[in-house]
């Protein structure tokens, strides 16, 4: 979890560094986010567990 999140941060970071403007960075921070969620976490976490976990809850 925390991996994912450095790696969004990162990408919001480098494109605003870049001087990316808003429109076109937003786009590649979603790509971006949910390429990293895909190579992270693959099949193991489901959306809706990651809700629960947000929320501190649990379906088992």
């Amino acid at each position: 979890m925390v991996a994912l999140g450095v790696i969004v941060t990162g990408t919001v970071a480098g494109a605003m560094a870049a001087g990316m403007p808003e429109g076109a960075a937003t786009p590649l921070i979603g790509v971006v986010s949910l390429v990293a969620w895909g190579v992270l976490y693959g099949g193991r976490m489901v959306g809706g567990d990651l809700v629960d976990v947000m929320r501190g809850q649990s379906r088992r």
